[in-house]
């Protein structure tokens, strides 16, 4: 970020060298936090293009990688950023869903159900965030598919149909938002954590009708 790639590159080797992660892992750790530095700090062009090399590098290798959790953690973050701008340049947006894909698809590779469910439920903000409701409902289904075949996890499923509830008032239908709403709410009900009501209220009240 200070503009000494030398440097950066010397250290990126000596990382390397250090840890017992193999090589191409330690590689596509660093680079991956690298865009994610970049972007944050406003080279969303040059965090894109070392993102995306990452990406590419990880596709690549059929085995499953060391780094596969750095990636999905990292291209989760991203898109969780990106999302929460009150403002996003066509670029912004269309990296917003790469990486939400992105964090799903590691996900998938080497995390749980709850980690694919809240991918599904990332995915469906973000499309929401695109104003695109349609597929925004079906990635919060494939999120209560996911936790209904799995377990429970009231607080998720609380926060999933908040999600619904902002595709609902983006698609004008007012009976389908009251219904996931008064659903959203009777989860929540539930929360015995001060923390979780005040995020939820919080998020409640930035899609009401």
């Amino acid at each position: 970020l200070a503009g000494h790639e030398p440097a950066a590159m010397a250290s990126e080797l000596h990382s390397v060298r250090l840890t017992d992660m193999e090589p191409v892992s330690m590689m596509l750790r660093t680079r991956a936090l690298v865009a994610a530095a970049l972007i944050e700090n406003g080279r969303v062009d040059d965090g894109a293009t070392v993102y995306d090399a990452a990406l590419k590098l990880a596709r690549s290798r059929d085995e499953k990688l060391a780094c596969d959790q750095t990636l999905a953690m990292t291209s989760n973050n991203l898109a969780s950023e990106l999302s929460e701008k009150p403002e996003r340049t066509e670029a912004e947006d269309a990296l917003m869903l790469k990486a939400a894909e992105a964090a799903r698809e590691f996900w998938l590779k080497c995390g749980t159900w709850e980690n694919e469910e809240r991918a599904e439920y990332l995915l469906a903000i973000v499309h929401n965030r695109l104003n695109q409701p349609d597929k925004a409902l079906e990635h919060a289904a494939r999120a209560l598919e996911v936790i209904s075949k799995n377990g429970e996890e009231v607080v998720d499923e609380a926060f999933v149909n908040l999600s619904m509830a902002k595709s609902f008032s983006l698609k004008q239908d007012r009976a389908a938002y009251d219904r996931v709403m008064a659903r959203a709410v009777e989860l929540a009900e539930e929360f015995n954590d001060d923390g979780l009501k005040t995020w939820f209220n919080e998020t409640k009240a930035k899609v009401e009708w």
